[in-house]
């Protein structure tokens, strides 16, 4: 399953909330595999104009150096934590840190992510990933793809038709 998210994205936190439980389960069980394609274009409603950028970086040098559970773990902590779009705050590079470290993620990746060197191009990853959603017809997250195709999210047993 792959799953395109905007960090900043009230939706998204609210799919995350409703779900994130079961599909860390599932992740666990082994029932499921999910990528997580992080997305960027809500930096503009960001008090610092990078937010999302910075939560993407920090998602993906977590992905890239911890366990699928650290990461689902980074990924409903970021959420839980959530600033409000087009607020007058947003976390910074240590608070973004504060929360991968509870999460478990490991002291060298959560001080790359405190010092906001992560390595990551986030432009980058924001550019593939708003190609690879528009290649499946969507252009706002929360957007679910299973098996090559978009789920209805709208179905409140989407996850539960996935799983089994």
């Amino acid at each position: 399953m792959t799953v395109y998210v905007d960090f900043l994205c009230p939706a998204c936190a609210l799919l995350e909330r409703e779900n994130g439980a079961a599909i860390s389960s599932a992740v666990a069980a082994g029932r499921l595999t999910v990528v997580y394609r992080p997305m960027a274009f809500l930096d503009r409603m960001s008090a610092s104009g990078t937010y999302s950028s910075r939560a993407l970086a920090a998602f993906a040098a977590t992905a890239k150096a911890s366990s699928s559970a650290t990461t689902q773990r980074f990924v409903a902590a970021l959420f839980d934590a959530q600033p409000r779009e087009g607020g007058t705050d947003d976390l910074s590079n240590a608070g973004i840190a504060d929360i991968a470290a509870k999460a478990g993620v490991a002291a060298a990746t959560v001080a790359k992510i405190r010092e906001g060197r992560t390595g990551v191009d986030a432009a980058a990853i924001d550019k593939a990933n708003g190609t690879s959603l528009a290649a499946i017809g969507s252009t706002g997250t929360p957007t679910v793809v299973h098996d090559g195709r978009r789920v209805d999210l709208g179905d409140r047993a989407w996850l539960q038709k996935i799983v089994g």
